[in-house]
């Protein structure tokens, strides 16, 4: 058995996630549970779960609360969140992993088959670390590769390029990371943060562009001196972000 503690404070999504679990998942103990910050602290010291299913916005807090209070972060966490982009991204961030309300037997299928693949948990640690970081400003991305977790400054990455369905990172140190997700992920996470896709198979980022060259889509030569194609379809909207781009990096 894997002993849980569900942290929920809506009475509905909370039976909804204990009848899915208890049903779908008998291996998983709901040992405990709780509806408020307070409560939640003094609950994980007493229980020690295993897995944490945690509510991201509680009455008297919200769930990276409850992780920033924690003495022993030794638990595996699937958080639960409505909606809440700016969570999720954090989250994203971080490399950890979430479910969206109303909770489905898929969803917690598939995030309890990702939390078997942590084993190691100093990196689990430094992801929750990193999380609390990304609360007011997105900044470190988590990198997981089968060597670990890297923790990376967005502004480091130069480019990105799809292999099936891993993804490269080209830094500006000269390091290459090869990550255990798509490149559309990356591609939603970062295009906030100054980052382009100019092909289905390229995300770079627009302060290392070093030269634009013309062409039926063109190429753009980096500043680490790659050159990567810009698809003839991502072309007119690519060019129009570049024009708009200040203060390029030499």
């Amino acid at each position: 058995m894997i002993r849980s503690v569900v942290i929920e404070d809506e009475k509905d999504s909370l039976e909804n996630l204990k009848r899915l679990l208890n049903k779908h998942f008998p291996y998983i103990e709901i040992a405990g549970e709780s509806g408020t910050l307070a409560e939640s602290v003094n609950l994980l010291e007493e229980i020690r779960p295993e897995v944490l299913f945690l509510d991201i916005e509680l009455t008297d807090g919200n769930g990276f609360d409850l992780i920033e209070k924690t003495k022993h972060l030794d638990y595996k966490v699937i958080f639960v969140t409505a909606h809440d982009e700016y969570a999720i991204r954090a989250i994203n961030f971080s490399a950890l992993y979430y479910i969206l309300k109303p909770v489905s037997k898929q969803e917690i299928s598939n995030a309890l088959e990702k939390l078997e693949q942590i084993k190691d948990l100093q990196s689990l640690k430094k992801q929750y670390h990193n999380l609390l970081e990304n609360r007011n400003s997105f900044d470190k991305l988590a990198l997981p590769s089968v060597e670990g977790i890297t923790f990376v400054d967005k502004n480091e990455i130069i480019r990105c390029n799809a292999e099936r369905n891993y993804t490269n990172f080209y830094l500006k140190n000269g390091e290459k990371i090869m990550v255990s997700r798509t490149l559309k992920e990356y591609d939603e996470l970062l295009a906030a943060s100054g980052f382009f896709r100019i092909h289905h198979s390229h995300l770079i980022n627009l302060s290392y562009i070093k030269k634009y060259k013309r062409g039926e889509g063109g190429t753009v030569i980096m500043t680490d001196k790659s050159e990567v194609e810009v698809s003839r379809r991502r072309k007119e909207a690519f060019l129009k972000v570049l024009l708009k781009k200040p203060n390029l990096k030499n």
